[in-house]
């Protein structure tokens, strides 16, 4: 039980520096950013780390 809630962590701290990273390179390029386009960006962010982690635990049963 604590092993997942150690990746559900991991899952969100590394979710959420995605985000962050991809915020503000966005930011550079357009300027302002509407709301819309900041949750976009954190569902994609969210949907890769939680991909990767699928991936690796998968990796983990082979």
């Amino acid at each position: 039980m604590g092993e997942y809630f150690a990746r559900f962590l991991l899952v969100l701290l590394y979710g959420s520096m995605i985000s962050l990273f991809a915020m503000r390179e966005a930011k550079q390029e357009k300027g302002q950013l509407r709301t819309i386009d900041q949750v976009f960006i954190c569902i994609k962010a969210f949907f890769a780390v939680v991909w990767f982690d699928v991936c690796v635990g998968f990796l983990n049963v082979l």
